[in-house]
């Protein structure tokens, strides 16, 4: 008699663990639409982060070549200061160097 209230016993504590697991199992449905949700939601933002990044790095190669191009001029109208005649001429490069730095 015993023996077979231990059994009983035992039963019921694995009767016990199966609800418990079916209840967790229930969730898992659940779970995974949330989890699958913020994982769009994180490519999502991912491949905004990256469109922004692309376009920050355009914009700065831009600003780059720009920057290379105003050098070039200045250094391009420094050269010329051999080749003026007059102080009138001077005075107007002096200007065109100081508008392009």
């Amino acid at each position: 008699m015993d023996d077979q209230l231990n059994l009983l016993i035992e039963l019921q504590h694995v009767d016990k663990k199966i609800h418990a697991l079916m209840a967790e199992r229930g969730k898992l449905p659940g779970m995974l639409d949330v989890l699958a949700r913020k994982r769009e939601a994180n490519a999502e933002e991912l491949a905004g982060a990256r469109a922004a990044l692309e376009e920050a790095q355009k914009k700065k190669r831009d600003r780059d070549r720009d920057l290379e191009s105003g050098v070039q001029k200045v250094d391009k109208l420094k050269t010329r200061t051999g080749d003026i005649k007059t102080n009138k001429e001077y005075q107007a490069l002096l200007k065109e160097i100081e508008t392009a730095e």
